[in-house]
């Protein structure tokens, strides 16, 4: 049996949209490039070091409102300012090397994947966002040929990933602390959840 092959990389093209939908969104909630000078000054400061890139979009946010709600999951609210924080402490956990590095993630709709999504993008990485929905066979032929640096995963995926070869594997890290499923391989990554655990550090006063 053969298999159409999954659409997993995406272009330039896309990934310019997905910057000039974020864009316009800030733009729509005057998030961006509104305000008094002091507020504009950081967001112009925050835009110019990372550029238009969902890192540097969201640092324009956090410069802009850091306590206005960025996220809400079933663990509770983050504003911009923790949602960056929290990223950017992510982004210097995590062991990737080298120009553009590509990064695997495996997860399922939660802050973690948010914050692992910019962290790559503040570290300049390659992100390919893996169908939580493949099996066995597919997540060896996606991994195979993309050959990421690096594979972030939810802890309910590793018994999927332990059946990948240890060369594809490169480093697994978890994007939670859930325990696996009951009787399943023990979860083999290094949890994200340590490079992120700290308070947020405080940000500039919102007003």
């Amino acid at each position: 049996m053969t298999h159409a092959r999954p659409v997993y990389r995406p272009g330039l093209r896309r990934r310019i949209g997905h910057v000039r939908d974020l864009t316009a969104l800030l733009l729509r909630t005057g998030l961006l490039l509104s305000g008094g000078p002091r507020r504009v000054g950081r967001q112009l400061g925050a835009l110019r070091r990372w550029g238009t890139s969902l890192a540097g979009v969201l640092a324009a946010a956090a410069a802009h409102s850091p306590s206005r709600p960025a996220l809400i999951d079933d663990e509770g609210v983050l504003s911009f300012g923790e949602l960056d924080d929290r990223a950017t402490r992510l982004a210097l956990g995590l062991p990737l090397h080298g120009p553009r590095p590509r990064v695997g993630v495996l997860c399922r709709n939660h802050r973690g994947m948010v914050e692992t999504l910019v962290a790559c993008s503040r570290r300049g990485a390659e992100v390919v966002l893996l169908n939580t929905g493949f099996g066995t066979g597919q997540i060896r032929a996606v991994l195979g040929e993309l050959r990421p640096a690096l594979i972030v995963a939810d802890a309910e995926f590793a018994p999927l990933l332990a059946n990948v070869p240890i060369a594809l594997r490169r480093t697994v890290l978890w994007a939670d602390r859930r325990p696996g499923p009951p009787g399943g391989p023990p979860a083999a990554g290094t949890p994200l959840a340590a490079p992120v655990a700290a308070p947020p550090a405080p940000g500039p006063a919102d007003h």
